[in-house]
């Protein structure tokens, strides 16, 4: 019978037994299903003393109990051991599974598996481990099932103890072509070797390795370059080595043959920027202009994402705002403050002016006061009363000014401008360092495109004790025009200010998408170099959105001096519930020290990406932006766009969007942003499909 709850009996033969001698019993039986397990017993009836039976026994009718079983790459690779790998699927019983592993053919050894028996039709990965290795000895392993008393092998596979047959990162990639790369190490006996791949796991197609024989105790680098590739597809490759008619494989890895969705992502984009800046106060973007004052001459005119600061700050870590320090002497506890100020902010938009008086490093206060609308382009006096937390008179004075709301990155936001002037207390005889805006300074340095840092928080020679240069400052990685950037931690008036770098346009929110993505991705990559000083641990991290919201993160923690410049490759992590999902954005976010910077350290980085390296200078471009292209992300959106400009869209444009019938839904005129990225709500559009036309004067 098949199932154990019915039964189907038959005459055995001999069908009778009447004396004391040994019987062998047999019995055929007819008309069975294929693929099927049966269960079978034999029974015996007595005139005197009534039914017996024998014992329960089994079989297994027609083919192989099971769809497929293999042996897979063994991984984990030390002197003395490796973690042995392999599939079992569509098994009709349980069955138990094991490995036969060993220096020769014979095998000689069998190490227990994961799990140690498979008990459906599922499909499950089988691992075990074997020990007792010897460093450069070849072994051959193999995956073993076991369905009743009849043992089946999976095929057969060949690795070294002690060696390095691993795949790298692809490098020079491009939509057609890309460098496929290995590095393998004490292959002792002659060794063929070929790299496998293609746009899934068939690794249909095969290249020659260069070299393409290594049989000695070295350490090699192998690589083949491929062509003819389909644009914008994942490519799995592994490098195969065969010796003595058997063949072993290497880990598999995948590139992305696409265009590199970071702007500027090999650090090539300069532009020598030259600046007129007022002393003493830090400023926080190219965006600020000395435009004819309330009294005197002049006033500062800031504008879009922009922060004007007497004194300093620094993160307070995601979601907590800045944390303000530094700033100048101030023993006075005034009543408020007076500024007059030329404004004029876009609708919804605010401008913050920013007060922080402190004695003894305890805050006395702190506000944030805002406003909106326009002051009709004049000059009107704006009064902020000080509210304090306690009796104390205070001994420093921090002030900032920002010309837009910082903490929420809101659209059109590089329309919104303010000018300052004359800053003064009420009820204090302090006079505010610079308060009229009268004395200002040049400043020339290379910026870095497409990336948001702090270019001139350290640039007035009138500050002391300060680090010489910028904090992010262009390097080369490999000579002659080969840039890439250092970040660095700076040194302003006695305090260290940590060097960050990110892909992001907002000053203080790092972690928003920055970048359009349109596949997904599974490993982040870059080249890096890091110096650190009193210990100071770097971090740089890629995260990955869908629709505003984080899905994936990569992050790299370097805490020990790399003193060249050495490639990295950090799989993403997607957040549960997002197995499946494909991001539509991404960000990058670079960091000398983790918290409070201990040291001047300094981290350079180059190339990054995801699912390998895209090729570099040497691609005609195809590292940068078009020169006149327009990228739009997210897409498909649901609150916002991003408008994302090619260099040469560099003046005063109109925006409109039009739905697929011809409508303009949409119209406005918007200054490019320094960063060359644009914010456009969606609020009032139906789903749909929408074009972006963009008219540059």
């Amino acid at each position: 019978t098949p199932n154990l709850n019915s039964t189907n009996r038959f005459a055995a033969t001999p069908s009778l037994v009447n004396d004391t001698l040994m019987h062998h019993l047999t019995g055929v039986v007819r008309n069975l299903r294929p693929n099927r397990t049966y269960y079978y017993k034999w029974v015996g009836y007595g005139q005197s003393f009534g039914g017996f039976t024998g014992n329960l026994q089994s079989f297994f009718t027609a083919g192989y109990p099971f769809s497929f079983i293999k042996t897979e790459v063994a991984t984990g690779i030390t002197d003395s051991s490796a973690h042995l790998n392999g599939v079992v699927s569509g098994s009709m019983v349980q069955a138990g599974v094991s490995f036969d592993y060993g220096p020769t053919l014979a095998f000689g050894s069998n190490s227990g598996a994961f799990p140690g028996s498979v008990p459906d039709s599922g499909t499950y990965n089988i691992s075990g481990n074997c020990y007792g290795l010897h460093a450069g000895q070849k072994y051959y392993c193999r995956l073993v099932l076991q369905v009743f008393d009849t043992v089946y092998y999976a095929d057969t596979i060949m690795f070294y103890a002690g060696g390095k047959f691993n795949t790298l990162a692809a490098t020079g990639i491009t939509g057609t072509a890309a460098n496929l790369n290995a590095a393998v190490h004490l292959l002792t006996v002659p060794t063929n070797l070929t790299f496998e791949y293609s746009r899934d796991t068939s690794f249909s197609n095969s290249v020659i390795a260069q070299p393409s024989v290594v049989g000695d105790t070295g350490a090699y680098y192998i690589t083949a370059p491929i062509t003819n590739l389909t644009p914008n597809n994942f490519y799995f490759y592994r490098l195969k080595g065969t010796s003595g008619g058997y063949g072993f494989y290497s880990n598999v890895s995948q590139f992305y043959s696409g265009r590199d969705e970071i702007l500027n992502w090999d650090f090539q984009s300069w532009d020598l920027d030259t600046i007129t800046l007022p002393h003493y106060w830090k400023v926080m973007s190219k965006n600020i202009a000395r435009v004819p004052g309330h009294s005197g001459n002049y006033a500062a005119k800031i504008y879009g994402q922009n922060l004007m600061l007497l004194g300093d700050f620094q993160s307070g870590g995601q979601g907590s705002g800045p944390i303000f320090y530094g700033g100048q002497p101030f023993h006075y506890r005034p009543d408020s403050m007076i500024a007059y100020l030329n404004y004029s902010l876009v609708p919804g938009d605010s401008a913050t002016a920013i007060i922080q008086l402190y004695g003894n490093g305890v805050i006395e206060a702190l506000q944030f006061s805002t406003f909106g609308g326009s002051s009709g382009g004049v000059y009107q006096r704006g009064a902020f009363p000080i509210r304090y937390n306690s009796g104390q008179t205070p001994d420093s004075l921090v002030l900032g000014f920002a010309p837009t709301n910082l903490g929420h990155n809101l659209v059109n936001a590089s329309n919104s401008f303010m000018a300052i002037d004359d800053i003064s207390f009420v009820n204090a005889g302090s006079v505010v360092a610079n308060g009229d805006f009268e004395s200002w300074y040049p400043y020339s340095s290379l910026h870095l495109q497409s990336w948001m840092y702090l270019p001139y928080y350290n640039a007035d020679p009138l500050f002391t004790n300060n680090t010489i240069g910028p904090m992010v400052r262009q390097t080369i990685h490999n000579a002659p025009d080969d840039y890439a950037a250092e970040v660095r931690n700076i040194q302003v008036d006695g305090q260290i200010i940590g060097g960050s770098l990110n892909s992001s346009s907002d000053l203080f929110n790092g972690d928003r998408p920055s970048f359009p993505v349109s596949v997904r991705h599974q490993t982040f990559n870059g080249y890096a170099k890091f110096f650190p000083v009193n210990g100071d641990t770097a971090v740089v991290v890629a995260f990955l959105y869908k629709q505003g919201n984080i899905i994936a993160e990569a992050m790299l923690y370097q805490t020990d001096s790399v003193t060249e410049f050495t490639p990295f490759e950090i799989p993403f992590h997607y957040y549960n519930g997002n197995t499946l999902t494909v991001p539509d954005s991404g960000s990058i976010g670079i960091q000398c020290s983790i918290g409070l910077p201990r040291g001047l350290s300094h981290l350079e980085i180059d190339d990054v990406g995801f699912d390998g390296f895209a090729n570099s200078i040497s691609d005609n471009g195809i590292s940068k932006m078009d020169e006149d292209g327009i990228h739009v992300f997210p897409n498909p959106a649901k609150d916002y766009i991003m408008l994302a400009f090619g260099k040469q869209v560099q003046q005063a444009s109109s925006i409109r969007i039009f739905d697929l019938n011809g409508n303009m839904v949409t119209s406005l005129i918007s200054m490019v942003p320094s960063d060359g990225k644009l914010k456009i709500s969606c609020e009032g559009l139906s789903s749909g499909f929408y074009t972006v036309n963009v008219h540059s004067d």
